[in-house]
């Protein structure tokens, strides 16, 4: 008994071949997509640690908030406005680094927006201009945010920053009571 056994695999090795092609092209257009996309990191500081410039003569410091903002994409974007939102309760982790949307609408006691403050000199005006794959720093008078605190206790603050297209970057910060009496105790003596 004789039995002939013949595979065609002409087909298989063009369905293969235009699997291949597809996968390729959904590559390059993720990869394009990618490239084009507008990416920032938002990022708060002076609570932990005062900052301090001079204005002026080296005697003379200001203490200063300082608003990083670092471009990773391949564009110029403009950060048109900064503000603070004053929540209730802390955070939890994955709401604070992922959901930060959710914060705004759930939590929200009170709301602060940032002002150009002429005094900080060119460090202090929006909109900010930020260059593809830099960085810029947006500067705020510390004690007018300390003044403007709802209360003296325990402040959980989420900093939202919008830039020209409609984007928001967000930043969570919890200062601590004894941080904001010894500012004012700071400030008074002064």
């Amino acid at each position: 008994m004789n039995v002939n056994i013949d595979l065609n695999l002409g087909n298989l090795w063009e369905m293969l071949s235009a699997v291949g092609t597809i996968a390729a092209v959904i590559v390059s257009l993720w990869l394009a997509r990618r490239e084009s996309r507008i990416r920032v990191k938002f990022h708060v500081e002076g609570f932990d640690q005062p900052m301090n410039i001079t204005t002026g003569s080296l005697e003379k410091f200001t203490t200063i908030i300082s608003f990083e903002f670092y471009n990773l994409s391949n564009y110029q974007i403009s950060i048109t406005s900064i503000r603070a939102i004053f929540l209730k309760k802390p955070a939890s982790f994955l709401i604070r680094y992922f959901y930060p949307k959710m914060l705004k609408k759930k939590s929200k006691i009170n709301e602060q927006i940032f002002l150009n403050e002429p005094t900080l000199g060119p460090y202090s005006f929006l909109p900010l201009e930020i260059e593809a794959k830099s960085n810029n720093t947006f500067f705020f008078l510390l004690n007018k945010f300390i003044k403007s605190l709802p209360n003296n206790n325990h402040q959980y603050i989420l900093f939202v920053a919008k830039d020209s297209m409609g984007n928001e970057y967000y930043d969570y910060q919890e200062i601590e009571p004894e941080k904001i009496k010894l500012y004012l105790q700071n400030k008074e003596n002064s």
